[in-house]
Parts: structure tokens; sequence; C-alpha cells
């Protein structure tokens, strides 16, 4: 377990980081949903408010009427419905309830003599949770923030146009063998538990993730156009939503790609991985590549395949952006839920697992056993895609 004033620490950083995206933006700004799938910026900073308070105040110390009167906007951790937005209060309103609240929290939590003997305190247990729940809603929050740089329509003109690279294969191999797969030790969510063995067949796993540069080469050859690529879903996804590049990607007047992030425009990197792609999108460049010479068998990893590529150390750029995986976001076997719905993972056979970090993850959240999991439809996230082969034969298999 971490230093519980380290802990503290991180908590009180989250509550300024948080903070001062609300800070940045107007009331009406605040309040406006930028994406479809996403919340209104002022939503996720109540939601944040509303589970540190819920978990101390009520769960722990019993104390339930301040999270009863806003739990209608607030205690839903799925997509609330657009009218209450006329529910949620001004910015300001909020900005102040949260310092307020946040402050008395803090003190709370860095007395324990203020608060009852509660399994949840037990070794610090609550505020490292608390800190990785807020670094998952600051996550969110940001993702509001590039969609409303993306509504901007900023203008830019490339100085480095990004231009096509074939992708490198370089691989690292895993031999067949049982494996051991999910957390340890420490505080980690439900989804991570129970640790299991799982068997692995042999397979090679791509060292780096597919770069932009490639994304560009699947692009000129046809790669939104042509069905022999994409799945049935695929394409009824395709025909729905008509990309023609990943989602943060925009062109200048003298057609050259560049990308919109959270701070504005800039060229983008040829060496850096794609993101912005939707899961059929991650599959029609598999199948592209495949038809390659070398690149035969290509697919998209399974979660325990990147896990154990992972521990190992035999993987690079896990902290860019995250990858999707091809299998359904499931609980693990043995799984028990939480008796606190607050802290229960929502399960859904709709949704695959994603592993990996982006740039913007918080130290509490990057370890290999971290499961997230999205729509194979969505492509707002920072999600990229990460090759793995089948396994070459043995030299005295030949």
């Amino acid at each position: 377990m971490n230093n519980p004033h380290q802990q503290l620490g991180a908590l009180s950083h989250l509550h300024q980081l948080q903070q001062s995206l609300l800070e940045s933006l107007s009331d009406d700004e605040a309040q406006y949903y930028y994406h479809p799938c996403l919340q209104s910026l002022s939503w996720y900073f109540g939601r944040a408010v509303y589970v540190e308070t819920l978990l101390l105040r009520s769960v722990v110390q019993d104390e339930s009427d301040m999270t009863d009167r806003v739990s209608h906007i607030f205690g839903d951790e799925r997509l609330a419905n657009v009218q209450l937005v006329d529910q949620i209060p001004p910015r300001e309103h909020l900005l102040n309830w949260a310092m307020e609240i946040y402050e008395e929290n803090l003190t709370r939590l860095a007395n324990p003599s203020m608060l009852p003997g509660h399994p949840l305190l037990k070794d610090g247990w609550l505020t490292a949770m608390l800190v990785q729940l807020h670094s998952r809603i600051y996550e969110e929050m940001l993702e509001v923030m590039t969609e409303r740089t993306l509504q901007q329509q900023p203008s830019f003109a490339c100085s480095q146009p990004l231009t096509p690279a074939d992708a490198v294969l370089e691989t690292a191999t895993i031999r067949q063998g049982h494996y051991r797969i999910g957390a340890t030790k420490g505080v980690v969510f439900d989804n991570e538990l129970p640790r299991q063995i799982t068997e692995l067949h042999s397979y090679r796993i791509s060292q780096s993730m597919v770069s932009n540069a490639n994304w560009l080469s699947f692009i000129h050859s046809g790669g939104y156009q042509r069905d022999e690529w994409w799945s049935g879903e695929g394409v009824s996804w395709r025909e729905q939503h008509q990309p023609s590049a990943p989602h943060h990607w925009r062109m200048d007047a003298n057609d050259q790609w560049y990308i919109v992030g959270q701070n504005g425009c800039s060229d983008i990197s040829p060496t850096d991985p794609v993101y912005g792609i939707s899961l059929y999108e991650a599959e029609a460049f598999c199948n592209w590549i495949a038809g390659h010479e070398g690149f035969e068998g290509a697919a998209i990893q399974h979660e325990y395949q990147w896990e154990l590529a992972a521990r190992q150390g035999l993987i690079e750029q896990t902290g860019r952006v995250r990858e999707w995986c091809w299998n359904a976001y499931e609980p693990y076997a043995g799984y028990e839920r939480p008796d606190i719905p607050l802290l229960a993972t929502t399960f859904s056979n709709d949704h695959v697992a994603v592993r990996g970090a982006t740039l913007h993850t918080q130290p509490a959240l990057r370890r290999a056993s971290y499961r997230d999991s999205a729509d194979p439809g969505d492509r707002h996230h920072l999600i990229g895609i990460r090759l793995v082969f089948p396994a070459l034969p043995e030299v005295w298999h030949k």
C-alpha cells in the first residue's frame, strides 16, 4: 500500500485538476454535450464529488442526506437523460459546492480519529480507491475537452505532412503454457479479480502498435472503401458513420492530415500509435495487412495476450494510447460482486475489453491488470491497435 500521505496528496491533486478544467469553461460550455457518448463536463465534475462523498459520508459514516439530494442527477454512472441538464447546478455553484465538500473530506481522511472503524478504511484502502475513481473521471473530462476542440473546427496548416509507411514487423514470442492473469495485491477494481491461471497457446505479439503512418497506408489502399476487408457488422457501421480517417484527424487546405487534441492542432507524428478508431476499423486494418507478405494471420489481441506480454516487458508504447482487444468484456471465473453497488463493475457482452493506458492516465491506473471496455463502434476514445500473429514453427518442426 502506498504511503497514506502520498495518497491524500494524489487525491487533492486530482481535485485540483478537475476543478481547473471546469474553471476553464464558461457556464454554457460546461453544460454542453459535445459528443452523444459523453456527458457534459459539469456532470462529470459533479459525479466525482458525488462518488467521493457517497463512499466516505454515506457508506463509512452513514450520513446519506448530502448524496440523497443529488443522487437523481449524479447517481447513475451510465449516461443520464439530457433533460437533467437543467437540474445540474451552474458552474460557479458546482465549484463552491465541491471545494467545501472536498476540504472537509480531506480533513476527515487525514484524521482517522474523526472516522468510525469501517472495513473500507483499513490500511488506507478508501483513499487509494478514491484516487483511482477520480483518475477515471478525469480522463473522461479530458475526452470532453478534446471533443470541444474538435467542434470548434480550428484551422491549421501542416508543416510536416504525414506520409504513408509500411509496418515493420518486430514481434516477441510467448510459448504455450499456463500463466497467471489478474491482480495480485494492492487496491484494485473488482473486474481485476480473482487472480487465476489461464492456458495460452503460443503466439507472437507486435512490440509496437500500429502507427499513424501505417494507418495512412491503409487509407491510401482504399481501406475505407473496399468491403472485402470489413466484417458484415463493420460494413453496416461504416455505411452509417461514413468515416474516412481516425476520429481526431482533420485535413488542411492542402489536403494534408493533421490531428486535433485537447490543446489544439498539431502535425501528426508518423511513429506515434494511431488512435480514434473503432474496433470495426481495427478489424479491417488487420484483414488488409494480413494480405501483405510476412503479416499473414494478423489479428487483434486478446486481453490475456496483452497482459502477459506487458507483465514480461515484451511490448512497447503501453502508456501512449489504450488498445483494443477482441474478446467480450466479461467477469473472470470466480468473480464476486462487491456489496457496495458503486464499486461493482457493469459488465456487458456488447462491449469488448480494452487494455493499456494513455498519456493522460494517472499513475494509480498504470498496471498490467487494469481493465477497461468500450463499445466496438466507439471512436472518440484514445484507443489504438496492436497485432498478434500465430507462432512460427520451431526449427525441429520444419
